[in-house]
């Protein structure tokens, strides 16, 4: 933080304390220390019916590790993880943990998926990839889709009743149903086709 003279209406001056990114930066670090004191907040949800806990967002940060969050407790991956907690392993398993943004990146997403939820890892980032992954929508050929679209991380999973797909985003309070046609949308809003730029699909098939 540091001190800023400003003035008002009248033009008298006064001063006010600026926030620095470096300073909001460590200060976010050292909340995600704090167990379950930063980025989400932890409600019961229903899934394939079964209690679940689920995450859902506080921050505009938060996202990627409530994806990861979720992911774990619908998928019954693990005990049930708090988004500190997945902070701090992926901060042990960081080659530069103390230049590490707050935003969870591709890097740190794959590294996630492979090592702690034992899955192999293919990522999609173009629209020459589409057909690709338009195939892998009809096969159902994935355990998790990880999609990014305008820096918001989103998964879709399979219905385990066999039918289309649930989305797991958590700005929302629970699983959602999905269509495979809106899934398809979500998907090529990914790959650029609709705002012709490119972002991350990652996806995560469960090691057998």
């Amino acid at each position: 933080m540091k001190l800023i003279t400003l003035k008002n209406r009248r033009g008298a001056k006064y001063l006010k304390v600026q926030d620095t990114h470096e300073a909001r930066r460590e200060r976010f670090k050292i909340s995600r220390e704090i167990e379950g004191a930063a980025g989400a907040e932890y409600m019961e949800a229903q899934f394939d019916g079964r209690n679940i806990q689920w995450a859902k967002q506080l921050d505009a940060t938060s996202c990627g590790y409530c994806a990861l969050c979720n992911i774990s407790n619908t998928l019954g991956l693990s005990e049930p993880r708090s988004v500190s907690a997945i902070y701090r392993k992926i901060r042990e398993m960081s080659e530069n943990p103390s230049q590490r943004e707050a935003n969870l990146n591709g890097v740190d997403l794959r590294l996630y998926l492979n090592e702690v939820f034992n899955m192999s890892v293919n990522c999609y980032g173009g629209v020459s990839d589409l057909s690709q992954v338009e195939l892998l929508l009809v096969r159902k050929d994935f355990d998790v889709l990880v999609l990014t679209s305008g820096g918001h991380y989103t998964v879709i999973i399979n219905d385990p009743q066999g039918a289309d797909f649930y989305l797991l985003d958590s700005l929302y309070t629970e699983p959602r149903p999905l269509t495979g046609a809106v899934a398809m949308e979500m998907i090529k809003n990914s790959v650029g086709v609709n705002h012709n730029r490119a972002n991350l699909i990652m996806k995560g098939r469960l090691r057998t």
